[in-house]
């Protein structure tokens, strides 16, 4: 007797890895097509992009970075908060910058737990021509996410304070405010991204970890060593990685 549709649903979601789930959503016809946009347009410049699948299966308008970043955090305003997957690009590396990896850098497990996608976050890595997928538990975004976006907001209301405040005391004290929020902010950050790489890496000690600001502590020292020479993917306590060949949307 042929399965009933329900049967079918709970056979797929009971014997078929995240890994290929994740896969899937990357081969589906529209995805892949942009896929194929964001690898030339970054194998062509040397500068990064970034779009979104929104969860009702719009795709965002394509965002165009620099050669070391993207501010893609448009791209949940345009899927009304609620994205399936969050996929960017890496261009060419220098063997001389950080960057020279194919593994999730700190800005990218930030930007994963800024934008929650409830799939994943991906990078085309146009050194490898490989898709890099990953993501972050909801024990850590719930944790974090509304600490660090509280801490932004604020912040960014003492700036627009500042501008408007016309007594120098008022405008010495919307300083002060924004520099103790930015470090709130900062420190949330970085015991965010602390936590999911000790969550892969949890035989190594982060302690001193400091990201963004600083970047050179002997935490993000050890982080960049291990994710060179020693990249990890599977399923830690949550925090998930996989690796895709681009060929690997054509099969």
């Amino acid at each position: 007797m042929p399965l009933s549709e329900e049967q079918q649903h709970n056979k797929y979601i009971f014997n078929v890895t995240y890994e290929q789930i994740v896969l899937d959503a990357l081969k589906k016809p529209k995805t892949r097509k942009k896929l194929e946009e964001i690898k030339e347009k970054t194998l062509l410049t040397g500068k990064e992009y970034a779009f979104g699948i929104c969860s009702d299966g719009k795709i965002t308008k394509m965002i165009e970075g620099n050669e070391n970043s993207v501010d893609a955090r448009d791209i949940v305003s345009e899927c009304n908060n609620k994205v399936d997957l969050h996929i960017h690009s890496h261009p060419h590396s220098y063997p001389d910058k950080d960057r020279n990896i194919s593994y999730p850098s700190e800005a990218d497990w930030f930007m994963d737990l800024w934008m929650q996608p409830k799939l994943s976050s991906c990078f085309y890595d146009a050194d490898y021509d490989t898709i890099d997928c990953f993501t972050t538990p909801a024990r850590i975004r719930n944790k974090y996410v509304p600490l660090i976006k509280k801490a932004e907001t604020e912040a960014n209301s003492y700036v627009a304070s500042y501008m408007y405040a016309r007594d120098e005391e008022d405008k010495k004290r919307y300083s002060d405010m924004y520099i103790k929020k930015k470090a709130e902010y900062i420190k949330n950050v970085n015991e965010a991204v602390k936590e999911v790489i000790t969550d892969i890496y949890p035989e190594y000690d982060f302690k001193d970890f400091a990201w963004p600001s600083p970047i050179d502590t002997q935490g993000h020292e050890l982080y960049m060593s291990l994710a060179k020479t020693f990249p990890k993917w599977g399923n830690y306590n949550g925090v998930w990685l996989a690796k895709y060949d681009f060929k690997d949307l054509y099969k």
